[in-house]
């Protein structure tokens, strides 16, 4: 079994360009194997003190928001951000629809307005 590099950031970057199904497909494969690497095999503890959980529990969030289309209660901040690309290139290949864009709308504005 590989082991996986625990980077939410670097395993969107990987699969931003895949098509819906091969995007679900890798998902579910990477939450998988994160999960069983973190509890009852060989090496786990090392794979939880290198953030295995945690990027489990990132990629399962990703994995809710692409069957559900919507933003998954518990997304972190840093991470929330990242769905975007993904997002709008399945938007663009007319595999989800454009409307699911408009849940990034907070994200694009500054999190501090002036008010007069």
């Amino acid at each position: 079994m590989t082991l996986l590099k625990y980077d939410f950031a670097e395993f969107v970057e990987r699969i931003k360009d895949l098509p819906y199904r091969e995007m679900l497909r890798t998902t579910q494969q990477t939450l998988v194997q994160a999960e069983n690497q973190s509890h009852g095999s060989k090496g786990a503890i090392r794979a939880r003190q290198r953030g295995s959980l945690a990027f489990a529990d990132a990629v399962g969030e990703f994995l809710f928001f692409l069957r559900v289309g919507s933003k998954p209660a518990n997304v972190g901040e840093l991470y929330w951000p990242l769905y975007r690309k993904p997002v709008e290139n399945l938007v663009r290949k007319g595999e989800m629809l454009p409307s699911v864009l408009s849940l990034f709308e907070d994200t694009d504005s500054p999190h501090s307005e002036e008010k007069p």
